[in-house]
């Protein structure tokens, strides 16, 4: 839409990590100039627009106007005019910031959903963790109520007790121990 409207080509670079990566161009591109991406780089950092009909960086191919949400610059738009010395009208520019202005709203809810499913994602994996956790305890829980009883009883009763007697305890232990092992 926005080559459309400039009758002329543009390119969408958005955040990525802590620089920026293209996006989407129209027609397409795999790289800019060094002017560009500095000119892109200014816009962003900056807040302004830079590059082609600007006064900052004006050997730039786009102009690049950033693409500000209510977290602040997500990204640039470059477009470049279909004739190179061509002004942007007053009702283009505005027809441009406007698309600027709602890509940024759509970006910005795009990066929301994202976010949403991310903690959406956490959240499903403490719940599974926490039930794991739970399942492990209680499996764990009887054999070793029974270890802790049997050793009490040999340690309190043991030389009270009769040889078999301790036998049964000892082969308890042994037994509830592969039992949480399993």
């Amino acid at each position: 839409q926005a080559a459309a409207t400039v009758r002329g080509s543009s390119v969408v670079l958005l955040r990525n990590g802590g620089d920026l990566a293209i996006q989407s161009a129209w027609p397409p591109v795999d790289s800019l100039a060094t002017s560009d991406w500095a000119a892109a780089r200014w816009a962003q950092d900056r807040g302004e627009p830079a590059g082609h009909l600007t006064t900052t960086l004006p050997s730039a191919s786009f102009q690049f106007r950033p693409i500000i949400s209510t977290k602040g610059p997500m990204g640039v738009i470059g477009v470049a005019p279909g004739e190179a010395d061509d002004v942007l009208s007053s009702t283009v520019d505005a027809a441009l910031q406007f698309m600027i202005d709602q890509a940024a709203i759509a970006i910005e809810r795009t990066l929301l959903v994202e976010e949403a499913g991310k903690a959406e994602q956490a959240r499903e994996n403490e719940k599974l963790r926490a039930a794991l956790l739970s399942s492990l305890s209680h499996d764990l829980r009887t054999p070793l109520a029974s270890i802790v009883g049997s050793v009490t009883s040999l340690r309190s009763l043991g030389s009270k007790m009769s040889k078999a007697d301790r036998a049964d305890l000892l082969v308890t232990i042994e037994e509830e121990v592969f039992l949480g092992l399993d």
